[in-house]
């Protein structure tokens, strides 16, 4: 595997944690009024990060797969 995939995982883990951890966090806060769409909004907002990530996850390896299988060939 290469320099940069190796970096391109590490950051993605690092904003895949992170995200994970925020989603928690704003699903665990109680909030009523206003604050609970902001809540809600931010919610969202991590979740599309969250999924975004792990997306992104799933392409870096699909591609790495598709190198090793031609450079063995």
């Amino acid at each position: 595997m290469s320099k940069k995939i190796k970096i391109l995982y590490i950051i993605d883990f690092i904003i895949f944690v992170t995200s994970g951890i925020g989603l928690i966090i704003v699903n665990n806060s109680k909030n009523y009024g206003l604050a609970a769409l902001t809540s809600v909004g931010h919610f969202v907002v991590l979740g599309m990060i969250f999924l975004a990530s792990i997306l992104l996850f799933v392409i870096i390896s699909i591609i790495c797969i598709i190198k090793k299988l031609k450079k063995s060939t």
